[in-house]
């Protein structure tokens, strides 16, 4: 579990298979209450896609293999589950990916939220192609986000007021 004690800060909640030197340290910070949240340290560049990312003060997160949008302070901003991968050809190619995203409540043990069914496509001229998980965000809590996509997974926690 990670959350807040004391004064230690514990950090790191992410995994990412496969990603080689881009790989996107992260720090966590305290949220609204007892939640570390996730900062992403540097900021991730996605390969193939504009460097700023398609929200006001957000960042992006992850690698190359799976990465998404995070506010760039760790506040939760309710949006789609939205994701981007270098391996992700396109809509025409794979028109409803094998997205999994899975939401699990860390300060209230036994609390999950999973994506259902596979994800859809999308595509813009800002942000490129893309995919949207399946999924409805929670309205309250300390959570760790996790996604897997093609072997590459990804996790991070916000603090949902």
């Amino acid at each position: 579990m990670l959350c807040w004690s004391s004064v230690l800060l514990i950090a790191v909640l992410v995994s990412c298979t496969e990603a080689g030197p881009e790989e996107s340290p992260l720090a966590s910070a305290p949220g609204t209450g007892d939640c570390a949240v996730t900062i992403p340290e540097p900021l991730h560049v996605p390969p193939t896609h504009p460097e700023t990312p398609p929200a006001p003060d957000a960042v992006w997160f992850g690698t190359h293999e799976l990465w998404t949008v995070l506010d760039a302070d760790g506040s939760y901003r309710a949006r789609k589950s939205v994701w981007w991968s270098a391996r992700f050809p396109g809509g025409a190619v794979e028109e409803m990916p094998e997205l999994r995203v899975v939401w699990n409540r860390l300060d209230v043990p036994g609390q999950r939220i999973e994506s259902q069914g596979r994800a859809t496509n999308a595509h813009s001229g800002d942000s490129g192609g893309f995919m949207i998980a399946r999924i409805q965000p929670p309205t309250t809590g300390c959570w760790e986000v996790s996604a897997t996509y093609k072997n590459a997974t990804l996790a991070y926690v916000v603090d949902v007021p």
